[in-house]
């Protein structure tokens, strides 16, 4: 991991601005790609594969479909983004791709984080309860 890691950091200090327009096209495309498609799409194949309607889900708690769904559309958002940062900067791929998967890891777990402090803590408890 360190040979990859250690050259890639170098590359990255070397070029900071080919680095932040890694980032910056990571993270348009990837909202882009959300505002889009994101939750119509995963409504859409929810409904398409099981019948499920929002509506429904909501008299009867079951949303699973929905979430199911919403996963294979957020990781589709997540690889179609990386897609296009390692189209753009074809001769430092790695270590751009890298830059932008530490951006993407550090904004989710912040998230995380301030949705705990918000939650006084009981967003990872309800989360446990349902599973």
């Amino acid at each position: 991991m360190s040979a990859v890691v250690l050259p890639s950091v170098r590359q990255i200090g070397a070029d900071p601005a080919r680095a932040l327009v890694a980032v910056t096209t990571g993270w348009a495309t990837l909202l882009l790609f959300f505002f889009i498609l994101g939750d119509r799409t995963a409504d859409g194949l929810a409904s398409w594969f099981w019948n499920w309607d929002r509506h429904t889900a909501y008299e009867t708690q079951v949303s699973w479909p929905f979430w199911l769904t919403a996963v294979f559309v957020s990781y589709t958002g997540f690889a179609l983004s990386g897609l296009v940062v390692v189209r753009l900067l074809r001769r430092h791929t790695g270590p751009m791709l890298i830059a932008y998967a530490v951006s993407m890891l550090l904004v989710l777990a912040g998230s995380g984080v301030l949705i705990e402090i918000l939650t006084d803590g009981t967003a990872v408890s309800l989360f446990l309860e349902r599973f």
